[in-house]
């Protein structure tokens, strides 16, 4: 399976951007890349790895890994990149008390309840060398580079099945798919790559059956880029505002909400109908 799947993570980056993967890594349910690829049009505003944008035709180091103990500050270097628009966004950690949730979010990846991983960008060199030079990505720190990106799936549990009597109703997996890019890197396919990416995770190495998202009503920008990734509207959900969504106390005291659309991308076709049956249980059972 192993082979296979670094076949299928070279294919998705060719598509994404011209690239090539130096370095594919996959340890049970870990999966750690680097990619080396040609930007195909200059960076955005600052900041971004050397201080400011980058030429045409750039060349770049990416890693992606997963999300690790002591990345807690590698959540705050990305989170001070973001604009305040895209914070409104992205939701996931509670951004009046960010450390709590930095905490929460490393513990869940640790614990394997969560898939959540980080991509970091390093400019090459004229030499064609990595500037400093990218050590062990196991290690956690500056050597990985600037974070520009963390994409993920949480709650990676199977699901009682919804009729217990109906054999056909078997236990399903369809966590909840996150993408946060910093506003420097949007435009240069790192959402799209992180969609495939993610997916072809979550079906070959975590067994999910489907992964759904929310995005906002007036995020038609985001809506269309998730449909081009295979990704349906099923609808609408309330989300709570203001609250660690990981927490399901404080979840349980939310008393803001937004009003969000809803989607789902069915990642084994055998299970649409019970994918779909447990995504509009879902809905009716939030706050």
């Amino acid at each position: 399976m192993a082979a296979r799947f670094d076949e299928q993570v070279t294919q998705l980056c060719t598509k994404c951007f011209p690239s090539s993967v130096s370095f594919v890594s996959v340890s049970g349910r870990h999966v750690t890349l680097r990619i080396r690829a040609t930007l195909s049009q200059p960076l955005g505003t600052p900041p971004c790895p050397t201080g400011g944008p980058q030429p045409h035709g750039a060349q770049w180091e990416f890693v992606i890994r997963p999300l690790q103990e002591g990345d807690q500050s590698q959540l705050s270097r990305l989170a001070a990149q973001l604009s305040d628009a895209t914070r409104v966004l992205f939701m996931p950690y509670k951004w009046t008390d960010p450390a709590h949730s930095y905490d929460v979010a490393v513990c869940n990846c640790t614990s394997g309840r969560d898939a959540m991983f980080l991509m970091f960008a390093r400019p090459v060199s004229d030499s064609g060398s990595s500037s400093p030079a990218v050590e062990s990505v196991q290690n956690p720190g500056e050597t990985d580079g600037i974070p520009i990106a963390h994409f993920g799936v949480q709650k990676i549990a199977p699901e009682a099945p919804l009729d217990p009597d109906n054999p056909a109703n078997r236990e399903v997996v369809v966590p909840d798919f996150l993408l946060c890019v910093v506003d420097a890197w949007h435009g240069h396919g790192i959402g799209s790559f992180a969609v495939d990416f993610v997916s072809h995770v979550c079906r070959h190495i975590l067994g999910c059956h489907g992964i759904e998202l929310t995005t906002a009503l007036f995020n038609d920008h985001a809506a269309h880029i998730y449909s081009k990734q295979g990704f349906e509207d099923v609808g609408t959900m309330r989300i709570p505002l203001g609250v660690d969504v990981t927490n399901p106390a404080e979840l349980a005291r939310a008393v803001c909400f937004r009003v969000e659309r809803h989607m789902v991308k069915i990642l084994d076709p055998s299970s649409r109908e019970i994918v779909l049956k447990l995504i509009n249980q879902r809905a009716t059972e939030k706050p």
